[in-house]
């Protein structure tokens, strides 16, 4: 009887050491939001995106490692649309996205369903909820 119930501690106290803490890569899985304010004046597709210009930016994040992010001015309905990849380095999601001067590599922290950007970037709001 003592084995058996020492058996099903070990298997129970197994369970709990295996189902500990989330995977990162499925809780940043989804579609994230956040606004911020246009810093300067460019085109997309003859759309104008004017500084002072709120912009509402949706991040897609899918499996395998890809993502697109959606820039919608809410001025004008002007969107521009970019593509990147994604990866998770010690908790923190570190994304990729192929620019005009090279890669825009920018890193985010994750609490829970808050994506908060680690250092400041003007394209990019500095945090991003999960819808």
């Amino acid at each position: 009887m003592k084995k058996i119930v020492a058996l099903l501690l070990v298997v129970v106290m197994c369970m709990l050491f295996a189902a500990c803490g989330a995977d990162s890569s499925e809780t940043v899985i989804g579609e994230w939001i956040g606004k911020y304010t246009n810093q300067s004046k460019f085109s997309y597709n003859y759309k104008e995106f004017n500084s002072g210009d709120e912009i509402e930016l949706t991040m897609n994040i899918y499996k395998g490692g890809t993502l697109q992010v959606v820039r919608k001015n809410t001025v004008n309905d002007a969107e521009m649309i970019t593509d990147g990849i994604w990866e998770i380095k010690d908790d923190i999601l570190v994304t990729t996205f192929n620019v005009t001067n090279g890669d825009l590599v920018l890193s985010w922290e994750i609490i829970d369903e808050i994506l908060k950007l680690q250092g400041s970037n003007y394209a990019f709001p500095k945090e991003l909820m999960k819808k």
